[in-house]
């Protein structure tokens, strides 16, 4: 925000980061030790590649929605093992979209399991660090039921 600033979060009011001077800023906390992994948020490819052109300490992560309905393949160019927040708020993510899938809904229904169990279980199986939210028991429960469970 823009000193002075007293609307809020107003476009105008809001200055653009400069993202090669604040990672080299983070690549001196890896230096130093106080970070042995830094990484980023919601980079899509593009940005990935300006940020992988100036980067001395190139980032370990990129955490970012990914499920059998948004896969976003371009990123697996950049990570092996991108992180992914299956669950986060906002419209468009796996938790609205899941249940709607016909083809997680077919699959859930012949393993026994439900759609979210299916789309958790294909993040693991395509080497992602799933990371599940809920406040809710049985869903937390229903979250790691998930390991005697095969597809292909």
């Amino acid at each position: 925000m823009k000193k002075g600033s007293s609307e809020g979060f107003m476009p105008d009011n809001l200055t653009e980061t400069n993202i090669p001077e604040t990672w080299r800023a983070t690549g001196s906390l890896h230096d130093s030790g106080k970070a042995r992994a830094i990484g980023v948020g919601n980079f899509k490819s593009k940005k990935i590649g300006n940020l992988l052109g100036v980067a001395r300490v190139p980032p370990t992560a990129n955490q970012v929605e990914c499920h059998p309905v948004w896969q976003q393949p371009k990123l697996h160019e950049f990570f092996l093992n991108p992180s992914s927040a299956l669950g986060s708020p906002g419209l468009g993510t796996i938790k609205t979209q899941a249940p709607k899938n016909s083809i997680l809904n077919i699959i859930a229904e012949k393993l026994g399991k439900s759609p979210a169990q299916v789309a958790l279980r294909w993040g693991l199986q395509m080497g992602h660090s799933v990371l599940p939210k809920s406040t809710n028991e049985a869903r937390i429960k229903e979250n790691f039921d998930i390991f005697g469970l095969v597809s292909s």
